[in-house]
């Protein structure tokens, strides 16, 4: 009795055993929820699960995996499983919901099912550590699709750069992001003609290469082609390009840049290049410099001497604005180069800001274009700043100045800004001198290509008796915007506070286009032509005085000479004499300096000639003589005709 006793208590201890030994699992009554359930294509689905642990024991480590949703009617066709994450330290009996989520992709609609597995670690008893649960997802069926470039993106821009004159492609993706096959023809995309016709000549477009047929989740190229007409007017040619597929469809802007001339030739050979920066649509204002970096890769056979040239062009003006070329550099074959060069953006023009600019670069190899040549380019817009007043330029004259000489400061400011300044000024400062003054505020209209945006401000200084001989920075500011915003700008004056009584010399030089005089004339044009070598103005006297007496003297006239060359014109008095070779010297004097004396050589011509009488006579009062001699005889012979005795009558 008593062993029977015992082994049904046995049995009751097992079996209460066996009931402790419970298991991780999905919780009781609970199912996987997805929401939505039914999805659309290239969307997420949010996904959550409860998880109980109904041991008696705790769970260290639940791990959760799912595998592929497959489609019921095709098992090759699966939506990846989504990531779960594991869960860990779940007490006894614990219940806890995890969330994770589903990437539906373009793909074919229908039901796809999934299966979830648990897997817990138990540190201590024999509790069942696996469980499993199935679920599923219906992918609703949709037509989609997007105009996208090779990476799947969405486009929103498709440019063709071409010259007239030429053919050119581009080339875009359609993506199907929808559930069934995609159909395309070129009647698929749609566009207004008339955007891209000129004063009667039109590009024109067309879509090739179009794939048969596209799979959801496919992303396939079509091929765009523009044919520019000759003389067609160089713009930026666009409109909206739509795609539709049945009740799917997606729209673009489509451009075809009619460009100037690049290469000459077109590209051509083994030059490839690539403007790293900048990139496209940088903003730069007026008066900025663009820092160019270009890459440029030799990928032919021979080494080749490379040049790289820019341009900035305005596409909406048919203008180019500047251009600037790089040095010669050698790119050795296989092998590729950076060029580095700047294009300074002009202050003086103006930049319409509504207009396209372009900067176009091109390189070629030097001295062989047509054999050699590629390019690139990208798009540039000019911004005015709402904000901007320059010291555009500061002129200090004399540049060269004594000790108690007085200066003038021009300082010429603008407004390259969109609104007008009302609160401006400009001071003029240099320590050493003791320059410092201001002007009072004035007003500067927006930008614009009248004189109202721009204003000069003059300042007059007299440089003291005891300032260094030197170098010194005059610096011009220019402030705005309650003195918050200024710009400046530097000029250098050179003060020279020497001995004037100590004599110098002073470098001059003088010529003439003057060779010949022809002394039938009273007077003549005397061309001198003075060099100043020194680096300031000078004022002295010239004066010219012929050797010999075949011509009048020229007093001392006082000039100014500024560096360089300096032109002067004089009446020289001619006078009868031999013709041949004559000369003259000429003297120029410079307060401060030692006299500079040149002579000038000149062929004279020309000489009047005297009549017979005149060479008989010898003389002008000889001729007076023979000219009253001459008178008495005709007054002789009259009265012998005119006094002749009367003959008496015969009658």
């Amino acid at each position: 009795m008593k062993k029977l006793l015992l082994s049904v208590l046995l049995i009751l201890v097992s079996l209460v055993s066996l009931g402790s030994v419970d298991a991780v699992g999905f919780q009781s009554g609970t199912t996987i929820s997805l929401t939505p359930s039914a999805a659309d294509p290239v969307t997420t689905v949010a996904g959550s699960l409860s998880v109980d642990n109904n041991c008696i024991n705790p769970a260290s480590v639940v791990t959760i995996t799912s595998t592929d949703l497959i489609l019921s009617t095709d098992a090759s066709v699966k939506i990846a499983a989504p990531v779960i994450p594991s869960l860990s330290n779940m007490a006894a009996s614990e219940k806890r919901t995890v969330s994770f989520s589903i990437a539906v992709p373009a793909i074919r609609d229908g039901i796809y099912n999934g299966k979830i597995t648990l897997n817990a670690v138990y540190n201590t008893g024999s509790c069942i550590s696996t469980d499993e649960k199935t679920y599923s997802l219906v992918v609703n069926p949709k037509t989609r699709l997007v105009m996208s470039d090779s990476s799947g993106n969405e486009l929103s821009e498709l440019l063709i750069t071409g010259q007239e004159d030429q053919t050119v492609t581009g080339t875009l993706y359609v993506k199907n992001s929808g559930t069934s096959n995609l159909v395309l023809s070129a009647s698929s995309f749609a566009y207004d003609v008339t955007k891209f016709t000129k004063d009667n000549r039109a590009i024109v477009l067309s879509f090739e290469n179009i794939p048969a047929s596209i799979a959801p989740g496919e992303n396939k190229a079509v091929t765009v082609k523009a044919a520019i007409p000759s003389n067609m007017k160089l713009n930026t040619y666009s409109d909206n390009l739509t795609l539709s597929v049945g009740t799917a469809s997606d729209s673009m802007t489509l451009k075809v840049r009619v460009q100037p001339e690049v290469c000459s030739d077109g590209v051509i050979g083994d030059l490839r290049i690539d403007v790293t920066d900048p990139d496209n649509n940088d903003e730069y204002s007026p008066g900025e410099t663009i820092s160019l970096k270009v890459n440029v890769d030799n990928v032919g056979d021979d080494d080749l001497d490379v040049i790289v040239e820019a341009f900035l062009y305005d596409v909406s003006s048919d203008d180019e604005i500047v251009r600037e070329e790089s040095d010669s550099d050698s790119i050795d074959s296989g092998k590729d180069v950076d060029f580095k060069f700047d294009l300074d953006v002009p202050d003086d023009q103006d930049l319409d800001e509504d207009d396209d600019y372009v900067l176009y670069v091109k390189t070629y190899e030097d001295g062989s274009e047509d054999d050699h040549c590629a390019q690139d380019s990208v798009s540039i817009d000019i911004v005015r700043e709402t904000y901007d007043v320059v010291v555009k330029r500061i002129d200090v004259r004399p540049q060269v100045v004594q000790c108690g000489d007085v200066v003038n400061v021009d300082v010429n400011t603008e407004n390259r800004g969109s609104k007008k300044i009302t609160d401006a000024y400009v001071e003029v400062k240099e320590a050493t001198l003791g320059i410092g003054e201001r002007t009072s505020e004035f007003t500067l209209e927006k930008y614009s290509d009248s004189d109202n945006s721009a204003l000069t401000k003059r300042f007059t200084f007299k440089i003291a008796d005891n300032v260094k001989t030197g170098d010194y920075m005059i610096e011009s500011i220019v402030y705005y915007k309650s003195a918050d915003k200024s710009n400046s700008q530097f000029a250098t004056l050179k003060v020279t506070c020497e001995d004037e009584t100590a004599a110098k010399t002073v470098k001059l030089s003088l010529t003439s286009s003057t060779s010949s005089f022809d002394v039938s004339e009273t007077g003549g044009k005397l061309h001198v032509l003075v060099s100043n070598s020194e680096t300031k103005d000078l004022t002295g006297t010239i004066e010219v005085n012929p050797i010999g007496s075949w011509a009048g003297n020229i007093a001392a006239q006082t000039i100014s000479l500024h560096p360089g060359d300096n032109n002067f014109y004089y009446d020289l008095p001619l006078k009868a004499t031999s013709a041949g070779k004559q000369s003259a010297n000429v003297v120029l004097r410079v307060p401060g300096y030692d006299v500079k004396q040149f002579t000038l050589n000149f062929d004279v011509s020309g000489v009047k000639e005297e009549s017979a009488l005149n060479k008989a006579l010898g003389s002008s009062t000889l001729l007076i003589i023979g000219y009253a001699v001459l008178v008495l005889i005709g007054i002789y012979f009259l009265k012998l005709i005119f006094s002749r005795p009367k003959h008496k009558s015969l009658i």
